[in-house]
């Protein structure tokens, strides 16, 4: 019952993806499915966000649920648009949880059959491996009508969608429910000359292609002497962040403020630093792209830090 019901829905759905993309004459892209945490859906919004500009279309960020309430601009969007606009219904949790994930389905039987009728096209970036620079993704995204975007990008970095950074600033801003809990760490390091952002993964990348960038706790204290050294005119507070707890007698001998597992407050609050050092991760990039604050990807190799290691994208 609930296979027919949801081919249904989805047939509903797009019938009035269809109608309104003719209606209103613009492309749409549209981000399909949610692949990873919030770093790597904000990743993929910002790259859907870069194509809508250039080509005048629109975007449709399906996939970014629900990580979109934590947003002022996308959490008001029963469509999840952009450009922004501001739904009728404006708090139907329940439709806009049918919608994404009729999207989501819709996007595997359109790309599974090779469907391509009416213009109406889906691709996996991650599974297909596409070069998202190259002719035929540029044609796909120039000439098809509703193009669906499934994966990861593999091929960019937060440098190709520079250009429209504004655009994904004004749209990502957080809710301001969140203000205070952003701002916390910065008023308990007050008396700091300097903020440094340390952004310690753990969790999944102990296993994830077999460790290769997870580091010790141990090797996260080593580049904080560093940078104390590199600073050493100055005081520095760290604003510590982790997506699991951690023994906080390894900072002791640091003016820091650590908090764990709350993502939004604690990507937001990288924003505001002075730097950033971390594991390298789209969590850490947004970070840094996002506030447009100079960064270091630390390495288990310990040496000697200078002002020209940190960069901006």
């Amino acid at each position: 019952m609930n296979k027919f019901l949801n081919l249904f829905i989805d047939l509903l759905v797009l019938v009035f993806l269809w109608i309104w993309q003719k209606w209103n004459g613009k492309r749409f892209f549209i981000l399909a499915d949610r692949y990873g945490r919030i770093g790597n859906q904000l990743y993929m919004s910002s790259f859907i966000i870069k194509w809508a500009k250039k080509y005048n279309a629109i975007g449709i960020l399906a996939g970014l649920h629900p990580y979109d309430e934590h947003f002022k601009g996308p959490g008001s969007d029963l469509l999840l648009r952009f450009p922004l606009r501001k739904s009728i219904c404006m708090d139907c949790a329940f439709l806009k949880n049918l919608f994404v994930k009729s999207i989501n389905r819709i996007s595997i039987r359109v790309e599974k059959n090779s469907m391509g009728f009416f213009g109406i096209k889906s691709h996996d970036l991650s599974r297909k491996h596409i070069d998202t620079g190259g002719y035929q993704f540029q044609r796909w995204l120039h000439t098809g009508q509703i193009l669906f975007i499934r994966g990861f990008i593999l091929d960019k970095t937060y440098k190709d969608i520079y250009p429209v950074h504004q655009d994904i600033f004004h749209y990502f801003q957080p809710h301001l429910k969140y203000c205070d809990l952003i701002n916390e760490p910065f008023k308990k390091l007050s008396k700091s000359d300097i903020i440094v952002g340390v952004v310690i993964r753990h969790g999944d990348y102990k296993t994830w292609q077999n460790g290769k960038f997870y580091h010790p706790i141990e090797t996260y204290v080593d580049w904080m002497y560093e940078v104390v050294a590199l600073f050493k005119n100055k005081q520095v507070g760290f604003f510590i962040i982790s997506d699991e707890n951690q023994d906080l007698d390894s900072f002791k001998n640091f003016n820091y403020y650590f908090r764990a597992k709350a993502p939004i407050v604690n990507l937001y609050g990288l924003t505001k630093c002075d730097y950033i050092v971390g594991a390298c991760s789209t969590f850490t990039a947004w970070g840094y792209f996002y506030g447009l604050v100079p960064h270091f990807s630390i390495k288990n190799e310990i040496r000697k830090l200078e002002t020209s290691d940190f960069k901006l994208l």
